[in-house]
């Protein structure tokens, strides 16, 4: 079996009650225990002691690549094997969870179909070079193609077996087998978001809705209020997050900004910056060029001396400042809250607004 190394665990499969496929299945001529104990992961060597131990559920997982190595052609010594190993399990009386193995993607998928790769929001597909099939995975929640391929598979497994004798399928297919989009860290980013491919930018195939279409997590507003309305994501900094200490902002590493509870201006909290060297906290936002907006809103300083500051810098569509570009700044000493507003207009090649809050000098700042 594949990723040998997959460390072996047991575990109570109560989810499976929801995938029975109409067959009763009795430990002995006795009731059946309120619990059933399996195994996930099993490499098959070990069926007879776990069954002396009492287990009696287990996973019967093929591999796609295996089962199909050219589109269209099954290796049919890889099934009569598998054939063999399910009924041997079903003649001793082991409860069978299938699992396809649709993440053992085969070669030809890629070669044959174009886009079946997730792509983020910087153009990057997700082709890692780690072990095929945990990682190559494909992008069947938004091309339709890699969907339709699936849907054969699974239409030839359940010609090659018989569905009775499996009493579950686990749907996985994805990173490490999961159900799951790949991971947000990849390529030295650390927000990926994998929904960049053609097919998930035209709603007729992923189902996304349109006003969602080209949102990018981290730089633009909430889907729908570009150019309208309040542009910045938790600019009342009233949102928390178990993870993140002020959410949809990004501290640097050498600011410590926190959300207090101790004399906000309104609501319930306000965003404190503690600075020891010149950083920011600081936030993307999506505007169009040669628009004027108009920006304010309330800061103090946390000594009376120490200036508070709101910074607007303008970006181009590659993240990169506009040469020439002016800038706008909210600015004040005030140990009181003080509101302050201010216009900016953008430049033909402005993209975004990058809103940056810190202070003039080691301080508190709000």
């Amino acid at each position: 079996m594949r990723n040998p190394s997959l460390f072996r665990f047991t575990t109570l499969l109560l989810l499976l009650t929801t995938l029975l496929l109409a067959r009763t299945w009795l430990l002995s001529a006795t009731a059946q225990p309120p619990y059933l104990f399996g195994v996930i992961n099993d490499d098959g060597l070990h069926y007879a002691d776990e069954w002396a131990r009492g287990v009696r559920a287990t996973t019967f997982e093929l591999h796609w690549d295996l089962y199909e190595p050219q589109e269209g052609v099954y290796d049919m010594t890889y099934v009569h094997q598998m054939t063999t190993t399910l009924a041997a399990l079903r003649a001793q009386g082991w409860y069978v969870q299938l699992i396809p193995g649709i993440q053992y993607t085969p070669d030809w998928v890629y070669t044959n179909y174009p886009d079946m790769m997730y792509v983020n929001q910087y153009g990057e597909a997700y082709t890692p070079t780690l072990a095929p099939g945990s990682h190559h995975v494909l992008n069947a929640p938004f091309n339709p193609q890699a969907r339709a391929l699936i849907a054969g598979y699974f239409a030839r497994i359940f010609q090659d077996f018989n569905p009775a004798d499996f009493d579950a399928v686990r749907i996985g297919g994805g990173v490490q087998g999961e159900l799951r989009y790949p991971p947000p860290d990849w390529n030295g980013h650390t927000n990926a978001y994998w929904a960049f491919d053609a097919h998930a930018q035209t709603p007729a195939d992923s189902g996304i809705p349109a006003e969602v279409v080209g949102w990018r997590p981290g730089l633009d507003a909430n889907p729908g209020t570009t150019g309208r309305g309040q542009l910045l994501i938790n600019a009342d900094f009233e949102q928390t997050h178990p993870y993140f200490p002020v959410p949809a902002w990004s501290p640097d590493e050498e600011v410590t900004a926190v959300l207090t509870t101790t004399n906000p201006h309104g609501g319930s909290r306000a965003l404190q910056v503690t600075l020891t060297t010149p950083h920011r906290v600081h936030q993307f936002v999506r505007v169009q060029p040669g628009v004027t907006y108009r920006f304010g809103g309330w800061l103090r300083s946390g000594d009376g001396v120490g200036r508070a500051r709101v910074f607007f810098n303008q970006y181009d569509a590659a993240w990169q400042p506009v040469g020439g570009a002016s800038f706008g700044v909210l600015e004040t000493s005030a140990a009181a809250w003080t509101y302050l507003t201010g216009t900016l207009t953008t430049s033909p090649t402005t993209q975004y607004f990058k809103v940056e809050v810190d202070g003039h000098q080691p301080g508190n700042f709000y």
